[in-house]
Parts: C-alpha cells; sequence; structure tokens
C-alpha cells in the first residue's frame, strides 16, 4: 500500500514539475530560458547538453529542452524569439507524455495566413 501512494505520488509530482515548467516560460523570450538552462541545478547543464532545434514553417522554430534522463520538452518559438506554447516527449514527463505530442496546440498558436 505504501509503494502505491510512493509510486502515485511520485508520478503527479513529475507532472507537475514539468506542467508548472511548461507553464512558466510560456511567452517569455527564449533567451531567458537558454540562461536558466546554465544554472548548475538544471538536467541541460548536468549533462553538458548540445542546444537543439529544428524549424518550422512561418519563421518559427523548435527548441529542444531536456527536462530529465527521460523527459525533452519542445518548446515553439515564433519569429519574435518568444515562447508560444511547447510538447513533451519521454517517459519521464509524467501522464502528459501518454497521448504524445500535442500537434494541435503547436499547429493553433501561429498567425493567420496574410
Amino acid at each position: 500500500m505504501v509503494g502505491l501512494f510512493v509510486l502515485l505520488f511520485g508520478c503527479s509530482s513529475v507532472e507537475k514539475k514539468v506542467s508548472d515548467h511548461g507553464n512558466e516560460w510560456i511567452s517569455r523570450p527564449l533567451s531567458e530560458l537558454k540562461q536558466a538552462m546554465k544554472n548548475p541545478d538544471t538536467y541541460a547543464s548536468k549533462t553538458n547538453w548540445d542546444e537543439t532545434s529544428y524549424p518550422l514553417a512561418k519563421g518559427y522554430f523548435i527548441f529542444v529542452e531536456p527536462f530529465n534522463e527521460d523527459c525533452l520538452i519542445h518548446w515553439k518559438i515564433n519569429p519574435r524569439d518568444i515562447i508560444v506554447s511547447y510538447f513533451t516527449e519521454g517517459k519521464g514527463c509524467g501522464s502528459m507524455h501518454e497521448a504524445g505530442p500535442d500537434v494541435n496546440v503547436i499547429g493553433n498558436v501561429s498567425p493567420p495566413g496574410q
């Protein structure tokens, strides 16, 4: 019984941390996140993470942050270098990952066509 409680509490704790971290950075400049990732307490700093990103349409791109050993956060960055959304990848992200990356969230933040 105690093991089940620890397992459930541990999982919800990880999920809360990932979602809290994600929500904390929405609408903030990518430069601030990059600076925060240099903090010696972050997983990115501890593992000497090489900066990783990939392009999207209309000047947007994805910046990848390692949250823990089994969780990556993919931040969607607009052409003004502002974080507009994110999705997670990996078993260590909590139940947020169970449905896989939420492509609809990523797609819905793009500006309308010109």
